[in-house]
């Protein structure tokens, strides 16, 4: 995989937004959005994410990954996608899905730091009430350090993968729109033209709750 992934432990009280308290969750939520704030204004990499339980966690502790952008790619699909979408964004706040073609739903906050941190609190707790609900969650930084995007991909734990994907689970960035090929198969399919972007678009797609594109619309209204 291009450029550099860090993998870092996270705490033993962070491993998991999910508690049996609101109050609590909504502490998790904001030091976990906290957390990847901080470390992208800290680290050599651009997207900072974290992958719950049941949504792309590739390891047997939870952890935060830290990625660079692939080699020749300057901007993600996802970043691609907000920048052509922002102007509609009320106060710093957006959501992608089914009305402008996003593959999977998305709920984004723009802004300061601690605007990114509270932004995140109630969508992720609201979400977090359903059951079999996890995420993916991500931070990335502008030029100038001083603007976030965080971005919140509300899952249920059934779709963890997506049919016409072999090299893993849906995690932060194939979300994006980023995918690192590992199997034989997915590999043979790019190399002789049988998979192309639309091939993954659907793949993401079939991952997708209407619950999550409902959602994330009633977010920004």
């Amino acid at each position: 995989m291009p450029g550099t992934i860090l993998i870092t432990k996270v705490a033993e009280d962070l491993q998991t937004w999910r508690t049996g308290c609101r109050a609590s969750t909504l502490r998790r939520i904001r030091e976990l959005s906290g957390l990847l704030v901080e470390l992208s204004t800290c680290v050599p990499g651009r997207y900072v994410s974290f992958n719950s339980l049941g949504a792309g966690h590739s390891l047997s502790q939870w952890h935060v990954s830290v990625n660079r952008p692939p080699h020749g790619l300057e901007k993600l699909p996802i970043e691609q996608n907000v920048e052509l979408q922002s102007s509609r964004s009320r106060k710093g706040l957006l959501s992608l899905g089914q009305s402008d073609g996003y593959p999977v739903p998305v709920f984004i906050a723009i802004g300061p730091g601690e605007y990114i941190t509270n932004g995140s609190c109630n969508v992720i707790a609201d979400w977090d009430t359903l059951p079999a609900a996890t995420g993916n969650l991500m931070v990335t930084k502008s030029q100038s350090g001083e603007m976030f995007t965080g971005l919140f991909w509300p899952r249920i734990t059934l779709w963890r993968r997506a049919p016409g994907f072999r090299s893993g689970e849906i995690a932060a960035l194939e979300l994006s729109g980023y995918f690192p090929l590992s199997d034989e198969i997915d590999l043979a399919g790019v190399a002789d033209g049988r998979y192309d972007y639309r091939h993954f678009w659907k793949a993401l797609h079939a991952t997708a709750d209407q619950r999550a594109f409902d959602r994330c619309a009633a977010w920004v209204c």
